[in-house]
């Protein structure tokens, strides 16, 4: 099995946003030489205590810079609050200075009122709008189509937009969801697609089987001839079972209090189980487990789901402890020799 990472550049315990960016530069360099085939950076806005992947073209370029063959993107760049053009330039740039390895995955999503105001003042009301979150979609849906116009310039010769000139440079596109919606979208428009199983577990089967039922062939340069799909999961590995959930305590406390919204810092696992009452919660959004349950854990989601590429997200508290995770996530997955004596097949 290919594996990959999306990363939300999570701020270690009493460390600073250098630290984690410094920490998602150094897992990249690992994970490329574990053997990982991509690297995606996440788009968060607000909740700097605890995470600090705010620019993912940013973080795209350093990781980039400081790797040689892995792939690298966003997960995703959102464009409820990016242009259609400037998104594109941005990443033909990154495109044309790291040829054949950068993706540009787009999404959307909504924030907590405030930062939406800030990012986008025009929509500051749609909150108390019973229409807003769809007119947010249609919107959002003219935004990706624009995408694609700029990237393919498709735009008829009597566009003013046709006279247009971008520099050279073609990333990879993707669309990124969680819901049936954006699963259609992706069929209907022939993309990639990039399904966040750590937000809708329950639904990934349904709406990655609907992706394929309903896809499009795509004849543009941007889109694909047949379905393409990536299950994204939230997964702590480590080498006992118990260990693994002492891990997931971190991450089931910071969506507890609101993810994005709880503007509390990332807690050590050990803090965040002693908060839990000393025992974790079952979760079918966060797995994890030990060599062999996480194999079959995953091996199951990827049969059951029919998709193309795994990509795996955490949020363990403690650099050490993330970096040993995809350590045994890629020897559990033999794209590296064993170092820890558990038996492969």
């Amino acid at each position: 099995m290919q594996l990959s990472i999306v990363d939300l550049s999570p701020r270690p315990p009493g460390g600073s946003a250098a630290d984690a960016y410094a920490n998602s530069v150094d897992l990249a360099q690992r994970a490329e030489r574990l053997g990982y085939r991509r690297y995606w950076v996440a788009e968060h806005h607000g909740n700097g205590a605890a995470v600090a992947g705010v620019a993912p073209e940013v973080l795209t370029a350093r990781i980039a810079a400081a790797t040689s063959s892995l792939r690298v993107g966003s997960a995703a760049v959102l464009l409820d609050y990016n242009a259609p053009l400037r998104t594109v330039e941005t990443f033909q740039a990154l495109e044309a200075m790291f040829p054949g390895r950068v993706d540009l995955g787009l999404g959307r999503a909504r924030s907590m009122p405030v930062v939406d105001a800030a990012l986008r003042p025009e929509r500051a009301r749609e909150h108390d709008d019973p229409l807003g979150g769809l007119a947010q979609w249609m919107e959002h849906d003219d935004r990706l189509s624009e995408v694609i116009d700029w990237l393919d310039g498709r735009f008829r010769p009597t566009d003013p937009r046709a006279a247009v000139r971008l520099v050279e440079g073609r990333p990879e596109l993707w669309l990124h969801g969680s819901s049936l919606t954006s699963a259609l979208t992706a069929a209907r428009l022939g993309l990639r697609y990039g399904y966040a199983g750590f937000f809708n577990p329950e639904m990934a089967t349904a709406c990655l089987t609907s992706y394929r039922t309903a896809f499009r062939p795509s004849s543009s340069p941007s889109g694909v001839e047949r379905p393409w799909a990536a299950l994204a999961v939230n997964v702590c590995c480590a080498d006992d079972d118990d260990a693994a959930d002492r891990l997931r305590a971190s991450v089931e406390v910071f969506y507890r209090d609101g993810g994005d919204a709880g503007h509390r810092p990332l807690l050590p696992a050990d803090d965040a189980l002693r908060e839990l009452g000393g025992v974790v919660p079952a979760s079918p959004a966060h797995l994890a487990g030990g060599p062999a349950r996480i194999r079959g854990t995953l091996e199951r989601a990827m049969a059951e789901t029919e998709a193309d590429e795994l990509v795996v997200q955490d949020l363990i508290a403690d650099h050490h402890d993330r970096v040993r995770s995809y350590e045994l996530l890629a020897e559990v997955f033999a794209m590296v020799p064993s170092t820890t004596g558990f038996a492969r097949t």
